[in-house]
């Protein structure tokens, strides 16, 4: 594992939510289920696509 790359375990019972930023292909990341598409409007306007969210 590369020197900047830290694992780490989640003790809890609460899930962890992450995000990560990206472009086209992303929503097509290996294990994300429950994929959902949302239309959202931000203080600059639309973004070019849909936010999409799911679980790893």
């Amino acid at each position: 594992m590369p020197a900047s790359v830290e694992s780490h375990t989640n003790r809890g019972s609460t899930p962890l939510r992450i995000g990560i930023i990206g472009g086209s292909g992303l929503y097509e990341i290996d294990g994300l289920v429950g994929i959902q598409e949302h239309n959202i409007q931000t203080p600059f306007g639309a973004p070019s696509s849909p936010l999409v969210s799911g679980r790893l």
